[in-house]
């Protein structure tokens, strides 16, 4: 699970329409980021994102994250000046599955991870393994 950091802040300096052209910009990092037919990303809500990666243990999915990391903040847009580059944070988790466990388990302890990568200071990932 990818999010945006300081979107809002993005939005309410520079307007909507900036927003708009950054998220069709991370976008295309993110779908330029999976290769392979299987992977997916989808919009979750507003600036919050996911990707599957079926079949990658978790040293994959986070070179996939750290690659996606270190793209969006190469696009440098400029936020403001105490934060000045616009940032993700990614809750990464990987598990085994079991016909016992309900995908929405898989979401919750994504978003959970990504909390913790928000909490321990954003533009960073935090990997679960389940």
């Amino acid at each position: 699970m990818v999010d945006i950091d300081w979107f809002k802040q993005l939005n309410d300096t520079y307007g909507h329409q900036h927003g708009d052209e950054y998220l069709i910009a991370v976008v295309g990092i993110l779908q330029n980021s999976v290769r392979r037919a299987t992977d997916a990303v989808a919009r979750y809500g507003g600036e919050v994102f996911t990707l599957l990666l079926p079949d990658t243990d978790s040293a994959g999915a986070m070179l996939v994250a750290e690659t996606i990391r270190t793209r969006v903040e190469d696009l440098r847009i400029k936020k403001n000046a105490l934060n000045p580059w616009i940032t993700i944070s990614a809750g990464v988790v990987t598990v085994v599955p079991s016909s016992t466990e309900l995908p929405t388990k898989l979401v919750m302890m994504a978003d959970q991870a990504l909390c913790k990568a928000k909490h321990a200071g954003r533009n960073r990932l935090y990997c679960v393994q389940s």
